[in-house]
């Protein structure tokens, strides 16, 4: 299993295309990701410039898409689920327990 992730907006991304972001909190159940969480706001056409504009920007040697393999999902799981008390929600942490090994 590999998953990809974009990972490099930049708020000069947003606003090249005329995107807004609003800060509203995410509900992964992991404090440090939720707290980072943002929406952003545009349409169907916004989204689409804003893929152009990010494959643009990779094309020119930019970092912008994370990929994430197997192995390391399942030692980020490890870790979440050997976090202090805190960090993640018990919600959460069944979640992680239910994901096949």
């Amino acid at each position: 299993m590999t998953r990809f992730g974009l990972y490099g907006f930049e708020l000069q991304d947003l606003d090249h295309i005329g995107m807004s972001k609003q800060e509203i909190p995410g509900n992964t159940g992991v404090s440090d990701i939720d707290t980072k969480h943002r929406d952003l706001i545009g349409d169907q056409g916004k989204f689409e410039l804003l893929t152009e504009h990010l494959y643009e920007r990779i094309r020119h040697g930019e970092d912008r898409l994370r990929v994430v393999g197997h192995i390391q999902l399942k030692h980020q799981i490890q870790d979440f689920l050997n976090a202090e008390s805190g960090i993640l929600s018990e919600e959460a942490r069944t979640r992680c327990l239910r994901l096949p090994q």
